[in-house]
């Protein structure tokens, strides 16, 4: 047998939206997975029914045996290499800043006291 398992989401397929799910619901282009088709009715059981009228269920099988699969190792190393390019661009950015802070500072001391002789 597969290892497999059915999720579900409650489109609106007018817009092609999915519900977010809670009390009040809103409707965008990821919304909320139900894991379980009880869980499912347990949400409708706290919303009006004309909270979803025209929607429909979506049900959809994951099957994690043809799923594209990576090392977890390849996020981490995607996450550092952010965080190193941005310390790199806050550096940066604060080294020009230093730098202009004493290009102003020598232009003021040079209208100030004129070049040295």
């Amino acid at each position: 047998m597969a290892n497999t398992e059915l999720i579900f989401k409650i489109r609106d397929p007018n817009t092609g939206l999915f519900s977010s799910g809670g009390m009040s619901p809103s409707f965008s282009k990821k919304g909320k997975v139900w894991k379980g088709i009880g869980p499912l009715k347990n949400h409708l059981n706290l919303v009006k029914r004309r909270t979803y009228e025209g929607c429909e269920v979506v049900e959809v099988v994951v099957n994690y045996d043809e799923a594209d699969c990576y090392p977890i190792v390849d996020l981490f190393d995607a996450r550092d290499q952010k965080r190193a390019d941005a310390e790199a661009e806050r550096k940066a950015r604060r080294a020009a800043a230093e730098e202009n802070k004493e290009r102003q500072l020598a232009r003021s001391l040079l209208k100030k006291f004129g070049p040295n002789p």
